[in-house]
């Protein structure tokens, strides 16, 4: 087994965790944009601190 064959699994694991990851957040920030600009149901300021 070369050195390449050992790391390529974990490699495309964590190269498609990361992907996932990023596309979670990005629904997320898309979602509470949503709530914030279109639907105006005041989830923002109840999720807010101040």
């Amino acid at each position: 087994m070369s050195e390449h064959d050992r790391y390529a699994y974990p490699h495309r694991l964590l190269h498609w965790l990361a992907w996932a990851i990023l596309g979670l957040l990005v629904l997320h920030i898309a979602g509470a944009l949503f709530h914030w600009l279109v639907k105006q149901d005041g989830i923002m300021k109840r999720m807010s601190l101040f």
